[in-house]
């Protein structure tokens, strides 16, 4: 057993600070549960009416929206939340290891709290967003899980959730705690905000570069109205079956997520020996899943790699016309989707028969001069990179200030108050 070291003792959570307290998380809030409000009450518009649905990681979502009659503010007084308030989903609450609990923000009020989400009321002796943090961490996210054992669908009570045990400093360290955190927090938040904003940017210019409705300086010619066949070029490429060979294979994202790298199998261990090599500036066609928005254009990394039978090959006809990056852009845009859709048939959408040959007598407009499909490639792609690099910026301040969670929500990292 690894020694103690001085300053901190053993408890049934693990090694915190002497001067910490192992309490259960009742003796540190107040457990408090929605009302069970009827479907019957819905109104297309009055009070927000809270609901599982709505208790997302970290933030509440109001995609799905219902409404309760503007009286039941008053008449239901006891369920009204208000700014800062701590809830947390009781169905369901755990989701790829994180849990579904958020505060209430100027934004969300006012709204009332439904059944099965828990508000969290914080007592004397603790701070608010310090509970908050800490119910995120993986022991307390462990022990819920625990206490779900069995059941379908995983739900919580209170009886159980009130048991679970958290670590507790005196009060003036849980404040500091949760200010360091709260602003990494507010780190994490901009930068999802400029994330965002960064693709509606993006999608404003392919909407205005990809129509012609945005010109580049210089150029003045008319688009023009061409077929996508007399555009793509269909490419067969047949190999020598190996089975002792080691096949890199790739497949496409829905939703035009771009290519990406699958598994790697000998070939005696691949049932179907159809596979397909592929190149840098071909352009993939995914038959069963083009309706998904599976295909893109393929990038050097992706060279030499292999696609199954169920995939479509092309490439420029005249590369030296027609840029098939500019395709790639242009094949992520509403009308080419619907394009995908009128060229299949079948009742339910994830059972469609796709028809290529339908779906490239469809016509696209491009533009005369390769010169300005490149302008256009180009800015979108600077946007792309620059979204990208934001994303990585985004996880690696989520990585450091999950690192720091660890380090001050048990007592290994103590800070000065």
């Amino acid at each position: 057993m690894e020694e103690v070291a001085e300053g901190y003792k053993e408890t049934k959570i693990g090694v915190i600070p002497e001067d910490w307290q192992a309490v259960k998380l009742s003796e540190s809030v107040n457990l408090f549960g929605g009302f069970a409000f009827s479907s019957e009450d819905s109104k297309s518009e009055g009070v927000k009416w809270l609901k599982i649905a709505n208790v997302g990681i970290d933030k509440i979502t109001w995609e799905n929206e219902s409404y309760l009659p503007f009286e039941y503010l008053e008449k239901y007084s006891n369920y009204a939340l208000s700014k800062n308030d701590i809830v947390m989903a009781l169905t369901r609450p755990i989701l790829n290891s994180k849990l579904k609990i958020s505060k209430i923000t100027d934004l969300d009020i006012p709204c009332l709290l439904n059944q099965r989400v828990g508000k969290l009321d914080p007592k004397q002796n603790t701070f608010g967003d310090y509970i908050y943090h800490s119910c995120k961490m993986p022991m307390f996210i462990h022990s819920m899980n625990v206490a779900m054992a069995g059941t379908d669908p995983p739900n919580i009570g209170f009886r159980d959730l009130s048991k679970i045990q958290i670590p507790l400093p005196p009060l003036p360290e849980q404040q500091k705690i949760a200010e360091i955190l709260s602003t990494w927090d507010n780190s994490i938040e901009n930068l999802e905000n400029l994330i965002s904003k960064k693709i509606e940017i993006k999608k404003g210019l392919m909407q205005n570069l990809l129509t012609g409705n945005v010109r580049f300086p210089g150029f003045e010619d008319e688009w023009k109205e061409v077929k996508i066949g007399s555009l793509l070029n269909e490419v067969k490429r047949k190999i020598e079956w190996d089975d002792s060979k080691l096949y890199d294979l790739v497949s496409l994202k829905r939703r035009s997520g771009g290519i990406f790298y699958r598994e790697s199998l000998y070939g005696h261990q691949i049932l179907t020996k159809t596979l397909q090599p592929i190149k840098e500036d071909d352009f993939l066609i995914s038959k069963m899943q083009v309706l998904h928005g599976a295909l893109g254009a393929v990038s050097k990394e992706f060279e030499d790699m292999y696609v199954s039978s169920s995939y479509a090959i092309f490439n420029s006809k005249t590369p030296e016309k027609f840029n098939i990056k500019f395709f790639d852009w242009l094949s992520k845009t509403p009308i080419m989707y619907h394009y995908a859709y009128i060229s299949s048939y079948g009742v339910h959408i994830e059972k469609m028969t796709f028809n290529l040959k339908l779906y490239l007598k469809e016509k696209v407009m491009v533009p005369n001069s390769i010169e300005e499909q490149e302008s256009i490639v180009r800015v979108l792609s600077t946007q792309d990179k620059e979204i990208e690099l934001l994303k990585q910026k985004l996880e690696l301040v989520k990585t450091q200030k999950k690192g720091l969670m660890q380090n001050l929500l048990t007592g290994k990292v103590r800070v000065n108050v």
